[in-house]
Order: structure tokens, then C-alpha cells, then sequence
């Protein structure tokens, strides 16, 4: 049963947890400000049927990703502090998905050493009390490697979908992976365009 809880990240990264919410809770500031504001009122807008101010105001300065996992605790007005502890969840999520990928093609050793530098992060950690998608992005990275790395090792389709939505709800949190989808989109049709082209002079 001990041997079992100390190769559960669930259980060897908990401590974590309730540290990045202390942190969160000793930090936070009681008003909002930067980019909180504009994530919040986003959300608002979402909560009125719509996302951007009609013309000429439009406003798209971000994703709607971040802004609809506001939207429950905002329409329920729920104080900012306790919404911000989600950066605690996410970024707790975030150590345990990157150490279970790397225990799925490396030693538990490397896999835990991995993670506890993700763990203790100081980049990360001076975040975690802001109302940003750092964190929340952070989760969704370690959670899309570790759908692929399982797509691969289990071979299963629901894995390949899976990733594929994380992926998606990625672009939707981050306007900037949608500009790195194209320019996969793009490298991959060059080396499909490029292999068929090597395959059609070696038939010649």
C-alpha cells in the first residue's frame, strides 16, 4: 500500500496543492487589474449572450477559452480569490500530467525529477495569484502530451480525439497556438507534398 502511494502522483505532488494556494491566498491582490480585467470582462459579456462589443468597439484582443471557465463562478458572483485558486488546481494538474507522460516513456526517477522542477517553478509560482491563463494553459499543455503520448502507447482513438480537443481548447486560450497550428499545418502538407514527390521519382 506505501509502495503504491509513493508512485501515486496524485498523492506525491498533493503537497503542492495546498502550497500554491497558500500562495495564491497570501498574495492575491482585492481588486483586479492588468489582464484580469479584461478575462472578467469577457466573461460578463459571455454571461449577455455575446463576446465582443458590436462594431465599431469590437474587441478580440483574446481567446473566449479562459474567459468560459470564468463564467460559472462570475455568474454566481463568486469572489475573485476563490477563483483564482483554480491557478492553484491547474498548475497542481499541470506537475502530475507531465509526470505521468514521463513515466509512460522514461524511469520513475526521471519522471519525478521532471516534475518537481515544474513543481518549484518560480516563474510559475509568482503568477499563481493572478487571474491569468498561465496556469490554466500549463494544464491543458501537460494534459494534450500526455493524450498523444497515450494515443501512441495504447493505440486507441479516443486518445487521438481526445488530444484533439485539448488541443483546440488550447488555440481558444491562446491566440498565439493558432498561428502555431498553421504553420504545422503547413510543414506537415510541404513534407506529405515533399514525400510523394520522393516516392514519384524513385518509381521513375
Amino acid at each position: 500500500m506505501i509502495k503504491k502511494l509513493t508512485r501515486n502522483p496524485w498523492f506525491i505532488f498533493l503537497p503542492f496543492l495546498f502550497y500554491y494556494a497558500y500562495v495564491v491566498i497570501i498574495n492575491k491582490w482585492p481588486t483586479l487589474y492588468g489582464d484580469e480585467i479584461r478575462y472578467v470582462d469577457f466573461a460578463h459579456n459571455l454571461i449577455h449572450g455575446y463576446y465582443s462589443p458590436s462594431p465599431p468597439h469590437i474587441n478580440l484582443w483574446n481567446g473566449p477559452g479562459y474567459p468560459i471557465i470564468l463564467v460559472p463562478f462570475i455568474a454566481v458572483h463568486v469572489p475573485v480569490l476563490y477563483i483564482t485558486l483554480l491557478n492553484a488546481v491547474y498548475q497542481y494538474l499541470a506537475v502530475v500530467f507531465l509526470y505521468k507522460v514521463l513515466n509512460l516513456i522514461t524511469s520513475h526517477r526521471i519522471a519525478l525529477i521532471a516534475a518537481l522542477l515544474l513543481a518549484v517553478y518560480p516563474d510559475d509560482q509568482s503568477i499563481l495569484p493572478i487571474l491569468y491563463t498561465e496556469a490554466f494553459t500549463s494544464f491543458l499543455i501537460s494534459l494534450l502530451i500526455y493524450l498523444v503520448a497515450m494515443g501512441y502507447v495504447r493505440d486507441k482513438l479516443k486518445y487521438v480525439i481526445l488530444a484533439g480537443v485539448v488541443l483546440g481548447y488550447i488555440t481558444l486560450t491562446k491566440i498565439i497556438f493558432g498561428y502555431v497550428l498553421i504553420i504545422c499545418l503547413a510543414a506537415c502538407l510541404f513534407m506529405l507534398l515533399f514525400k510523394k514527390a520522393g516516392r514519384s521519382t524513385l518509381n521513375l
